[in-house]
């Protein structure tokens, strides 16, 4: 369990660094000003998946998945409803396990449903959820491992030309 967390991490460093330009890292700061940069720090807050990040504090529980998207879409507009399928697709990509990527697909679909926008945008961000992706499996090895004390022919052609070879 201690990996996703690990991971969850590299993915906020990384996503931090490609959401500030590489010009504002030189540019100085008024001489007149004190504190942060907010130009800085104005884009990074703005970003669904940062805020759902720092509100979950990396403890991804039914309870916490909830409770930081209710907090981050509360206010939705009619044009950020329309993002509500990429978002899940970038919690899909942060390797949310089934469980919770099913539970932040519930809670998504109920805010998209109870949103002021058209009928009709509410009617395709609901139809794009639920099409949305689904958990990342891995791939199991299905290759058998070769006897040392068996000969014959290598099954499935052995390489080279057509056929099977022996060993």
């Amino acid at each position: 369990m201690e990996y996703k967390k690990t991971l969850l991490g590299a993915a906020s460093l990384l996503a931090l660094t490609a959401a500030i330009p590489a010009t504002a890292a030189i540019a100085p700061l008024d001489a007149g000003t004190k504190g942060e940069p907010a130009g800085l720090i104005g884009s990074v807050n703005e970003d669904p998946l940062f805020e759902f990040v720092r509100l979950t504090k990396g403890s991804l529980t039914p309870a916490s998945v909830e409770a930081a998207l209710g907090s981050i879409f509360s206010e939705i507009s009619p044009a950020r409803l329309e993002t509500l399928p990429q978002f899940l697709t970038s919690l899909a990509g942060m390797g949310l396990s089934g469980d919770l990527l099913e539970r932040a697909r519930d809670v998504l679909n109920s805010i998209a449903a109870g949103s002021n926008a058209s009928s009709e945008a509410r009617d395709w961000v609901v139809a794009q959820l639920n099409a949305g992706p689904s958990p990342i499996v891995l791939a199991q090895n299905t290759r058998r491992q070769r006897d040392p004390n068996a000969t014959g022919q290598v099954p499935g052609g052995g390489g080279g030309g057509g056929g099977g070879g022996t060993y």
